[in-house]
Formats: structure tokens, sequence, C-alpha cells
């Protein structure tokens, strides 16, 4: 996915680009994990080019669903 970011209320930012991937497996227990990678352009969120790793996992139940990212 690729997206553009336009700061809306810090304004010594600028306008630039997010993007990022997932893979999503689920697993026979209904167990949910999530693993990616994001990229954001210089001057979005910090001075310089961010990047990093996007993990999450699920859990179902029959009446609540445990999840952590």
């Amino acid at each position: 996915m690729l997206g553009d970011v336009v700061p809306v209320q810090n304004r010594s930012y600028n306008v630039g680009n997010y993007i990022y991937g997932e893979f999503t497996k689920t697993m026979k227990t209904q167990t949910r994990v999530t693993l990616g990678a994001f990229d954001v352009t210089s001057n979005v969120v910090a001075s310089g080019n961010k990047a990093g790793g996007q993990f999450g996992i699920e859990q179902p139940a029959k009446r609540v669903t445990l999840a952590a990212d």
C-alpha cells in the first residue's frame, strides 16, 4: 500500500509518503499472525526517513478476541 500524508495539527512537518506491506497467515487454531514493514519519507513524522516493522497477533475466542500489535 502507498499513501500520502498531509499534516493537520503539527505544521512543522511536510506532505510526504507512507508505504507498507504486510503478510497475514491464519493457522488451524484460528490464530492470525501479521508481519510487515513500513517506510515513511523524511519530514512527515520526523526529521529523517523512518522505516521499521509491523507485527501483530490475534486469537479469537467465543466472546472476546485478544489482539496485540
